[in-house]
């Protein structure tokens, strides 16, 4: 592989641990029985993806004994075959010979990796060598990487009135497009957004993983459709690209779903949304001046997990969303906020924000039907709208999760049996509502919202109106939990 010019800013930091320069041959050792000690014997890479480089990792080599050594040679092993690049000493290069190692002294290696296409579908184990020769002695670190194909969806087009630079999902290069299908063969991988232009429509088949670099978005334009179409054993994955452990749960990794008005409904089934900036943000017209009026679709969200969003889990107005069995965890503002008008129903819904990373001073669950733009307030009537059965908790410091208000003739929001945290006076519009009281799930803090095994929430949801099955696909008992999940042993 060419190597292509990296890693110059550390060559300050490997001079400070590195004195090849201070050779003094009274002191080196050509005893074969000494030899290098190393950080690691494997320098481990989480799956990286095709033709992209991954972050870079590396490790100590130790002189412990009480003369120096000089090791006559490190070496990649394949050498310029290889899928990885080093960099020793402050030279990157897959080669260096006679580098003397003091006493006592220590240097860092750096390693990168960037796999090629391999046309297979599964992740693919990429291995190597760095070989360190020493008086006749050969010792190795492995270099371990599990490299995996994607499809990629590249920026084509850069706008230069603000909006983000993006592709055109189905594009056929002549300004029309068609009906796209992601499946789980292989990974999708966005880099910008790949918008979903008007009269097209993206179906994502069962199992599929998205995955979004940074800043990184998925659109729904004006008029197009979304059918995601998971199921509960093999659910569809939108997160980032990054898969180191530190990633794991890392938020604003990408940027969001972004989903506009159609004449089609749109459908969310069995997915699980992790690490944005905001998971869904549904808006009908985020062009118009006045924000437009309600959009005429729903969007309908059914057994979804939404965690760790930087902002917000669910950012919705004048839109029409029907949600059941949606579990929203650990956003660093609000696990849903709607402004303007539609039509919102809840239904079997978890709502517990135990944002940590920062201080939140938002309530997780806040509707309000009025918002303003230019300095102009705006007001859209919330119709036929509910929450039942649900879970709304948090830990704002006021202890206030649940901001409702509603300004203007026409409105209706009504609640019953539910469980909310707020200090707010609930309307008559609210029965059946365990106020303030501790759902007792079993560890919120690391999103982990399912009711612990003598849960306050277990047999408190309305069996007449909740949801035959939980958002796990288990079956409701004759007297179901409040919130997306019933309580099952781990």
């Amino acid at each position: 592989m060419k190597f292509i010019g990296f890693f110059s800013s550390i060559v300050v930091l490997l001079l400070l641990y590195t004195f090849s320069g201070c050779n003094n041959k009274e002191t080196i050792s050509d005893d074969p029985s000494l030899k290098l000690n190393f950080s690691v014997d494997t320098l481990h890479f989480d799956t990286v993806f095709t033709t992209l480089s991954s972050t870079t990792r590396n490790f100590k080599v130790y002189n412990r004994n009480d003369k120096a050594l000089n090791i006559s040679k490190i070496k990649l092993e394949s050498a310029d075959n290889s899928f990885y690049r080093i960099n020793i000493n402050g030279i990157a290069q897959n080669e260096v010979n006679d580098q003397v190692l003091e006493a006592g002294d220590s240097l860092f290696i750096f390693v990168e990796v960037t796999i090629d296409p391999t046309n297979q579908n599964n992740p693919l184990a990429v291995e190597d060598h760095i070989v360190f020769t020493t008086n006749g002695n050969e010792q190795n670190i492995l270099l371990l990487a599990y490299g995996q194909d994607a499809i990629i969806y590249s920026p084509q087009f850069f706008p230069d009135n603000g909006l983000p630079p993006y592709s055109i999902i189905g594009d056929d290069g002549s300004g029309n497009c068609s009906a796209v299908t992601w499946t789980n063969e292989k990974p999708i991988l966005i880099f910008g957004y790949a918008v979903v232009d008007e009269f097209c429509s993206l179906t994502i088949e069962a199992g599929t993983k998205v995955y979004f670099h940074a800043f990184a978005g998925l659109w729904i334009f004006e008029d197009a459709q979304l059918s995601v179409l998971g199921t509960t054993e093999e659910p569809v994955t939108f997160q980032g690209d990054r898969f180191e452990e530190i990633y794991d749960d890392e938020p604003g990794q990408w940027d969001r779903i972004w989903i506009n008005k159609s004449s089609q409904d749109h459908i969310i089934k069995n997915a699980i949304i992790k690490n944005a900036l905001i998971g869904l943000q549904i808006e009908a017209y985020p062009f118009e001046l006045d924000g437009g009026q309600i959009s005429p679709n729903t969007i309908f969200i059914e057994n979804t997990f939404i965690t760790h969003s930087s902002a917000r889990g669910i950012f919705a107005r004048n839109y029409k969303i029907d949600a059941k069995n949606v579990a929203i965890a650990n956003s660093g503002q609000y696990s849903v906020a709607i402004s303007g008008g539609g039509e919102y129903k809840f239904n079997g819904c978890t709502f517990s924000n135990y944002w940590t990373l920062t201080t939140r001073e938002t309530a997780s669950f806040t509707l309000i039907n009025q918002y303003v733009i230019d300095n102009t307030t705006h007001q859209r009537p919330i119709t036929n709208s509910y929450l039942i059965n649900s879970i709304i908790d948090g830990n704002i410091s006021d202890q206030n999760e649940f901001i409702l208000e509603l300004y203007g003739e026409g409105n209706e929001f009504t609640g019953d049996y539910n469980l909310i945290r707020t200090t707010s006076t609930l309307s008559s519009d609210f029965t059946n509502t365990y106020l303030n009281e501790n759902p007792q799930l079993i560890d919120p803090w690391i999103s982990n919202l399912r009711p612990s095994e003598n849960a306050f929430v277990l047999g408190k949801a309305n069996p007449s109106s909740a949801t035959l099955s939980d958002l796990e696909g288990d079956p409701r008992p004759a007297e179901p939990a409040l919130g997306a999940y019933e309580y099952k042993p781990e």
